[in-house]
């Protein structure tokens, strides 16, 4: 099976999220959290990677994705290693946005719309 490309992956992610969370494309910027701002629950995760998955007509990796194993990844482990484990199990992640996570994993659910367009492009590559 052969994977499709998607050649302007801001365009299509802001097309589909927007689409299955009913609101205005105009209104997702690369630093819109999905759940805190959109009020994105699991069944709209799971819409947004069902798309994707046969827009480019690949499975889309859910944990890598949505980063929904993050916490347990850091959970009781020192400090000065999370940024490191982070970049194990995220490696789509810029050193910059790990930094950005971890000042605010205390606020709640961290995954913006830029976590998402980077694992696009990631797997793409």
């Amino acid at each position: 099976m052969e994977s499709n490309i998607i050649y302007d992956v801001d365009t299509q992610l802001k097309k589909t999220i927007s689409e299955i969370m009913d609101i205005d494309p105009n209104t997702l910027f690369l630093n819109t959290y999905i759940m805190r701002d959109l009020g994105a629950e699991s069944i709209d995760l799971l819409e947004i990677s069902v798309e994707l998955s046969a827009l480019m007509n690949r499975t889309v990796d859910d944990n890598q994705f949505f980063l929904t194993r993050l916490r347990s990844y850091i959970d009781q482990k020192p400090q000065e290693e999370i940024s490191s484990i982070l970049r194990t199990n995220y490696p789509h992640l810029s050193d910059s946005r790990i930094e950005e996570i971890i000042k605010d994993l205390d606020r709640g659910a961290v995954l913006q719309f830029q976590d998402l367009v980077a694992y696009i492009n990631f797997i793409q590559k």
